[in-house]
């Protein structure tokens, strides 16, 4: 969706029309309905509006007709998709409202900002959480950071005035995405998780294919074919190799599979490990509707209404990632997840 909107928001300096509106409007409105993040689409559209309109006053930038009738379709979008999943919007409130305590010392983490103690696979350290998605591309997209920075100065200085604008939208999406899901990641918002800067890769490769191009300059064909097999092997090794170890066994996995097959129905069970997903019971998400209703997502709501497709087994369990809450119960198991960089 985000790639999508941004072939739309590069159409409009060819194409300033009320059609093209619409379609950057429902392409950032989309990318926001698939990821809160998605909202960051935003600063580029209306850096490509304003470097359009460049000449007038903010004021006629600002209400520019076409400009406004885009952002009442995305506001419609928006209010669009709160109604069919309000949990994808009330899931970041609660990170939002969390935040905000940390700030008023009520939540007692005011450290967790200038720290920037985000242990979701963020680490302990501020430093380390800033660089945190630069390291990931350094690490995993070597080649593909170089190429950008130099297909980036090729476009720049090399005459192509008519793709400066194009530069100007696409860096402004880069920055603002690069800078806010970091932001998001130290406020603890949201974690840092390396799959979080994938949208901004098509952008590195864009801009990388300039930077290939130079080195085919007055070479022949044999020897560009040669180069541009060498460059395909550097660029995909890191990802094939990656693919390969998610594709070994998961101990996760496993230990779940052991549970279902070991764990008798209707046990109550305490799950230190969020994302090992097991299968809840009718009492438990009961339990989260009533006490935590901003964890029932949408898949939990379906299956409160249709508890004959709840699956057997299945248990009562009890997430302390979700909070303190009180349940009267006693428990049977506890899952408790052990992993170290090593493993």
């Amino acid at each position: 969706a985000i790639v999508l909107a941004l072939w739309a928001i590069l159409r409009l300096s060819d194409e300033p029309i009320l059609r093209s509106y619409l379609v950057v409007a429902a392409g950032v409105a989309i990318s926001f309905g698939i990821n809160m993040v998605g909202i960051l689409m935003y600063v580029p559209f209306a850096v490509a509006h304003f470097v359009r309109m460049k000449g007038i006053s903010i004021g006629a930038m600002i209400f520019e007709r076409n400009f406004l009738v885009a952002h009442a379709l995305i506001l419609f979008f928006i209010a669009l998709f709160y109604y069919l999943n309000p949990y994808g919007f009330e899931n970041y409130i609660t990170h939002i409202k969390r935040f905000f305590a940390t700030l008023t010392g009520s939540d007692g983490g005011v450290a967790q900002v200038v720290l920037s103690e985000n242990q979701n696979f963020c680490g302990e350290r501020f430093f380390f959480t800033l660089t945190y998605y630069l390291r990931v591309l350094a690490s995993h997209e070597t080649p593909l950071v170089l190429f950008t920075l130099l297909g980036a100065t090729v476009l720049w200085f090399r005459g192509m005035k008519e793709k400066q604008t194009d530069i100007i939208v696409l860096g402004s999406f880069f920055f603002a995405y690069f800078f806010g899901i970091t932001a998001l990641s130290m406020s603890g918002i949201a974690n840092c998780e390396q799959r979080y800067i994938l949208p901004i890769v098509p952008i590195m490769a864009l801009l990388g294919a300039f930077g290939v191009a130079v080195f085919f300059e007055g070479m022949n064909n044999k020897r560009r074919a040669i180069l541009a097999l060498l460059i395909s092997s550097a660029m995909l090794y890191g990802p094939i190799m990656f693919g390969a170890r998610l594709a070994l066994p998961s101990t996760r996995l496993e230990a779940r599979e052991w549970m279902l097959n070991n764990i008798p129905d209707k046990s109550n069970i305490i799950d230190f490990d969020e994302k090992l997903d097991l299968p809840e019971d009718l009492a438990t998400l009961e339990y989260l509707r009533t006490s935590i209703p901003g964890r029932m997502t949408v898949k939990r709501t379906f299956l409160i209404t249709h508890p004959e497709r709840i699956s057997t087994p299945s248990y009562f369990v009890y997430h302390p990632a979700f909070g303190s809450y009180g349940t009267g119960k006693y428990f049977d198991y506890l899952v408790i997840s052990l992993w170290k960089e090593s493993d």
